[in-house]
């Protein structure tokens, strides 16, 4: 594999950058021949030999696809985050006890509140504060 240019930085020295980054996965960003991308996480052990000598052993994986579905999961909740945030439809979300979990800003604008955080800090009871009648809460 290529490095990129501004990934490759030699530690000054080695046996403290190997004792200091032992067991400590390092991920990163790799550019392959052809092109393409992949993402690696690598390992570092230190074997000591006989005679105060030393090995490394690194092990490499390809976490490609990990990396893929994290992105993708970050873009799915952003896609909501905003939906839910711009909506011009009040939406909350509730626990099972009536305490607000959630609520949009303009939900919070609906119920009188200047910002989502108020109506959190203040509504005990999503049965009485958003209800017309307070017992189809339960229903």
């Amino acid at each position: 594999m290529i490095l990129p240019p501004d990934e490759v930085k030699p530690p000054g020295n080695l046996r403290a950058f190997l004792l200091d980054n032992r067991a400590t996965p390092r991920e990163r960003k790799r550019r392959r021949k052809d092109g393409s991308i992949v993402y690696t996480e690598a390992t570092d052990s230190i074997l000591h030999l006989e005679k105060g000598q030393m090995a490394v052993i690194s092990v490499v994986r390809d976490i490609s696809r990990r990396k893929r579905t994290e992105e993708s999961l970050f873009l799915s909740e952003d896609r909501y985050r905003r939906l839910f945030e711009d909506a011009v439809v009040g939406i909350f979300r509730t626990t099972l006890d009536g305490k607000l979990a959630n609520v949009n800003p303009a939900c919070a604008r609906m119920l009188g509140f200047d910002s989502p955080e108020e109506a959190m800090e203040q509504l005990d009871d999503v049965a009485v504060g958003c209800y017309a009648d307070p017992s189809r809460r339960s229903e």
